[in-house]
């Protein structure tokens, strides 16, 4: 599997001099995104990875995430300027690994993996809108990685001023057509023609591809890219209106759901990551099911009330397991916690528990018996090993410790 930085085109088709590059970043920076924080150093065992933050926001929000690719004649940190550079219509995390030597190669991948391996652990995102992105020999290496690399996979890829490489196959597209793909080449970049028949290739297996052609030539361009990310920005908008269309539809028509709940939650408890209107429709779902629980919960109440403690209980350990992972189960898990102290539900869960072992324990007896018919004498020792471990007090445990001990001497004879 080899990795080559895509044909370039004459020097004067190159992104401008350094120089005038960074003038132009540093005074788009302050001008479309305010104070961001100093990108953050991450040394792996692989190499290096810089993160970037903006600043005065909560490091633990779900922002949308940028992994950006550099290509041969820039490194991390002039990409992650770049993309700062940027109107975004949120905050962003960007994070940019920086490649051993100018472009990427094979050597590279082991720290793409890593680094993308820690971002997704350890770096503070929402998993949903996450924009994987290289330009020129960064883009050949996203493409790779997209169909080879990552898992999870991004939400999306755009990649500028590349090609498709040869190590992508028919089948590893397909395999990967759920993602979509914004492919960028100008019309007199050299890449011209592979851009095309790379196109072709990502369509034929059932990719949903966003192609641009801008007249200009093997460049980083801004207005470009602008657009790339105004798509990224499209997609997680409209992905976050179905979810909560969904949501709003489950709630409706069915029972609470947990896992919907929480969905909302995340929106709702971090507006700063998400568009106005869809904080304000997570949090108008999140505050109904918030009445409806609390609604249920003086249902729940009245049966307390009317010493109907085993029933109440009932209904709450109900309620709590239909709405984990939400932080509305926590609340009925409350309720349920105090109402086990009261002396009358105390002794019946006493007894509940004394009940559930001497079940359990017959279902391992009847285990037990059934391995040493079966000729399974080494299993049906352990199985007696377990009854006299777990349920030590249960009706079963005398009968576990004379069988084991019959099979255990008639084994050693």
């Amino acid at each position: 599997m080899t990795l080559e930085s895509p044909t370039l085109p004459a020097p004067a088709t190159h992104v401008h001099s350094a120089e005038m590059f960074t003038a132009t970043v540093l005074f788009c920076v302050i001008a479309c995104l305010g104070e961001v924080s100093a990108p953050e150093r991450v040394t792996l065992p692989q190499g290096t990875v810089w993160v970037s933050r903006p600043a005065d926001i909560d490091p633990y929000a779900p922002l949308p995430l940028i992994f950006v690719l550099h290509g041969t004649e820039t490194d991390a940190n002039d990409l992650i300027s770049f993309w700062r550079s940027l109107r975004s219509e949120l905050p962003v995390v960007i994070v940019a690994p920086q490649a051993s030597s100018r472009g990427w190669n094979d050597a590279d991948l082991p720290l793409f993996r890593s680094a993308w391996r820690y971002t997704r652990e350890r770096v503070a995102h929402d998993p949903d809108r996450v924009l994987l992105t290289g330009h020129s020999a960064g883009g050949v290496m996203a493409l790779h990685a997209l169909y080879h690399e990552t898992d999870p996979p991004p939400s999306a890829l755009a990649v500028t001023a590349c090609y498709l490489p040869p190590t992508v196959s028919a089948a590893d597209i397909r395999a990967r057509s759920s993602v979509p793909v914004l492919f960028s080449v100008g019309k007199t970049d050299a890449n011209i023609s592979n851009w095309i028949s790379g196109i072709n290739t990502l369509k034929s297996g059932g990719v949903a591809v966003t192609a641009l052609n801008p007249g200009i030539g093997h460049a980083l361009d801004r207005p470009t890219t602008q657009k790339a990310l105004r798509w990224f920005e499209s997609l997680s908008a409209g992905r976050i209106s179905k979810r909560i269309e969904n949501t709003e539809r489950t709630l409706k028509t069915t029972a609470l759901d947990g896992l919907s709940i929480a969905a909302m939650e995340g929106i709702a408890f971090s507006p700063v990551a998400y568009a106005r209107e869809h904080f304000a429709s997570a949090k108008a779902l999140t505050d109904a099911a918030a009445k409806r629980v609390a609604e249920r919960l003086d249902e729940i109440a009245r049966e307390v009330a009317a010493d109907r403690y085993i029933q109440a209980r009932r209904a709450l350990v109900s309620l709590e397991n239909q709405l984990e992972p939400s932080s509305l189960a926590k609340v009925v898990r409350q309720h349920r916690t105090e109402l086990e102290q009261t002396p009358e539900l105390r002794e019946w869960l006493t007894l509940e528990s004394l009940i559930e072992q001497e079940n359990r324990s017959e279902e391992l007896w009847r285990d037990a018996l059934g391995a040493q018919r079966d000729g399974r004498p080494t299993e049906a020792v352990e199985i007696c090993d377990r009854i006299l471990k777990q349920y030590p007090e249960s009706g079963r445990a005398a009968h576990a410790r004379d069988l084991r001990t019959t099979l255990t001497h008639r084994n050693f004879r």
